[in-house]
């Protein structure tokens, strides 16, 4: 199927790679807070800490991991990644069954997990772009995107089906297999690949883990599509548990109707990333319509502020969801492609160790933040100050390169 599209056979094993994680990732999606709550029966303030302690404790521990990366194979890197995050979920499921799982053990899976994530991102990006050609990388971010899309369509009703009719331990367990098969699928690559960049003689810890922040922001592009893309990221992550809470809450949507509006919008994201190709091929100026897909990102979340009850404020978050997620969609395989052009072969891990770890502190931040203005205000007034949040994310735009 990926080898009709003029792609190499191990770009197929790769992506075959990543579709079976992120399947098993999009089936056990909720199995550890439905453990924690159900199982432990953890406090909400508990629940949380899982969520932030994790994403906060992998960044941390990832600081170092740019540069180690850097002078490394990539491939290995990956399946190790893999390796890790399938030890720690099969974990749950073996200390559940002996009767001796707790929160601290949940939490700890939780973390390496996460920090699998972060190293498996940090490898993937520099493998990726060595692996495919110059003119074949929007095309192959966008076969990545459109099936992390599909995933997070399909995967997390499923997996609710699942985690009803056979319990959470399954979908851990599920998960924690789709990651050796995925570590399985990245060994069978066959291409080699190239001879890492050797360490300078002169290398400093600390200058080598801070290169990947500022060549960042020492970049005239760069800088502001990452400025961008941590606002974007922060206020989207932000405003989904307020957007859950506005559905169930004051719009008193049922059970049928909150499912559906989760999981139609993602098909937004589908769409758009299959569209990212034939965009590109459609105009001349490939980062001028990276930048007004950016921008028209950035519209769609206020509206949600306003929804009214029932069926037409249903309607109102779908439109509005899908209409943001068709650009996102549609933008990031070209952003993909502007990073790989820009970033230097030798600094490819390290800056995407910077973008991750920079997303995975920033999230918990904001999450907690616009909670807390929910609770002193209204879910529609931290909604609201969440979209014009993400309208100045657009300011931040390269917008010079719609003149290149």
């Amino acid at each position: 199927m990926v080898a009709s599209t003029g792609l190499s056979e191990d770009f197929g094993r790769l992506w075959a790679a990543v579709a079976t994680s992120q399947t098993g990732t999009g089936l056990a999606t909720g199995a550890i807070p439905f453990i924690a709550v159900e199982v432990l029966r953890v406090s909400q303030l508990h629940l949380s800490v899982i969520v932030a302690f994790s994403a906060l404790v992998a960044g941390v521990l990832a600081l170092p991991v740019g540069p180690w990366v850097e002078h490394h194979r990539k491939r290995p890197v990956m399946i190790a990644a893999d390796l890790t995050r399938a030890a720690a979920l099969f974990s749950i499921p073996i200390a559940y069954l002996a009767d001796v799982l707790t929160y601290a053990h949940l939490l700890t899976a939780a973390t390496l997990t996460a920090l699998g994530h972060v190293l498996n991102n940090t490898a993937s990006s520099a493998h990726l772009k060595a692996l495919v050609g110059v003119d074949q990388r929007t095309a192959a971010a966008s076969w990545i995107d459109t099936t992390q899309w599909i995933t997070a369509t399909a995967g997390p009703p499923i997996g609710s089906s699942l985690l009803a009719a056979v319990g959470p331990t399954v979908t851990v367990t599920l998960n924690a297999i789709a990651f050796l098969a995925s570590a399985l699928g990245i060994s069978r690559i066959r291409r080699p690949e190239p001879a890492p960049p050797p360490r300078a003689p002169d290398h400093h810890w600390r200058r080598e883990v801070s290169t990947g922040w500022r060549f960042i922001l020492g970049h005239p592009t760069l800088r502001p599509l990452f400025i961008n893309a941590m606002v974007f990221g922060a206020m989207i992550a932000a405003s989904s548990p307020l957007i859950m809470y506005l559905m169930l809450d004051d719009l008193g949507l049922p059970a049928w109707l909150f499912g559906l509006a989760l999981g139609v919008p993602a098909l937004g994201g589908l769409v758009g990333a299959l569209l990212a190709p034939r965009l590109e091929r459609l105009v001349s100026n490939r980062d001028g319509l990276m930048v007004v897909l950016g921008a028209a990102r950035a519209v769609w979340l206020i509206p949600i502020a306003f929804a009214p009850p029932g069926l037409a404020g249903a309607a109102v978050i779908i439109v509005c969801d899908t209409l943001l997620l068709v650009c996102a969609g549609a933008f990031n395989p070209l952003f993909v492609a502007h990073r790989f052009a820009v970033i230097p072969d030798e600094l490819m891990a390290r800056v995407s160790a910077a973008w991750t770890i920079t997303n995975r502190m920033i999230w918990p931040i904001s999450i907690t933040a616009l909670g807390a203005l929910a609770t002193l205000s209204s879910t529609r007034a931290a909604i609201a100050a969440a979209g014009i949040g993400l309208l100045t994310s657009a300011l931040w735009l390269p917008w010079h390169l719609r003149r290149s």
